[in-house]
C-alpha cells in the first residue's frame, strides 16, 4: 500500500488490460446517484481510474474517467458493454515539465483524452490501501452504507502496471507493444504503431 502512495511522485502512468465484460458495468457510485460505477484502481481519493455508464440523464455514457478528488476527467463512448475485446487502457499524467501532448487517456495506442491530473494527498493518511475492483475506505459520518454498498465494479482485469513516473511517448508505446504482443491483440493497435509487428525490447 504504501508503494501506491503516488501523491508525492512527478506523476503516474497506469497500464491495464481490461474488458468492460458486464452490463452494468457495476454499481451506482452512491445513494441516489443516476449512473453506474466501476472503480478500476484507486489509492484514497489521490488516484481514482474507473469506468462510468449513466442510466438516467448524460452524466456519462460508456465513460473512462480519472479523478483525484481535485479534478476530474471523463471521455465518453470509449467501452461498450457487455463487450468481448479486451482494451490497453493507459491514463498518462505528469507534474514536471516535457511531457507536452504525452498525457491522457489512451485506448489501443489512440490519445483520446488530453488532459493532465496527477495524483493528490486527499485522504492518504485516513485511506491508504489501493484497490482494485472497489472505492476506497472512507469515512462518511455514521452511515458507512452511504458509499460503501454502491462502490464495486464488474470487470476482467488480464494486467496491470502502475508506474510512479509518468511515461515519454516512446516509452508507452513499449508498454502497449508488450501488452498486445503477450495476448495477442496486436490488431487492436492503429497501424502506425511502432511496435504493431514487432515486439518490444
Amino acid at each position: 500500500n504504501s508503494k501506491m502512495d503516488l501523491s508525492g511522485t512527478n506523476g503516474i502512468c497506469v497500464a491495464m488490460l481490461v474488458r468492460a465484460y458486464n452490463d452494468p458495468i457495476g454499481d451506482i457510485d452512491f445513494n441516489g446517484g443516476n449512473y453506474y460505477k466501476a472503480p478500476l484502481i484507486n489509492c484514497g481519493r489521490s488516484f481514482q481510474l474507473h469506468f462510468l455508464d449513466s442510466f438516467s440523464g448524460t452524466s456519462y455514457t460508456n465513460a473512462i474517467g480519472f479523478d483525484n478528488n481535485s479534478n476530474q476527467v471523463h471521455e465518453d463512448n470509449l467501452i461498450d458493454p457487455p463487450e468481448s475485446d479486451w482494451k490497453i487502457l493507459i491514463y498518462n499524467a505528469s507534474d514536471v515539465g516535457g511531457y507536452t501532448s504525452e498525457t491522457g487517456i489512451y485506448v489501443n495506442g489512440t490519445n483520446e483524452n488530453t488532459s493532465n491530473y496527477v495524483p493528490t494527498t486527499t485522504d492518504i493518511s485516513i485511506t491508504p490501501n489501493f484497490r482494485i475492483g472497489r472505492d476506497p475506505d472512507i469515512s462518511y459520518g455514521s452511515n458507512q452504507s452511504t458509499q460503501f454498498n454502491f462502490a464495486f465494479g464488474s470487470f476482467d482485469l488480464a494486467e496491470l502496471l502502475v508506474f510512479s513516473i509518468p511515461l515519454h511517448d516512446n516509452e508507452r508505446e513499449k508498454v502497449e507493444g508488450y501488452i498486445a504482443h503477450k495476448y495477442g491483440l496486436t490488431s487492436s493497435l492503429p497501424s502506425s504503431h511502432p511496435y504493431k509487428t514487432t515486439v518490444p525490447t
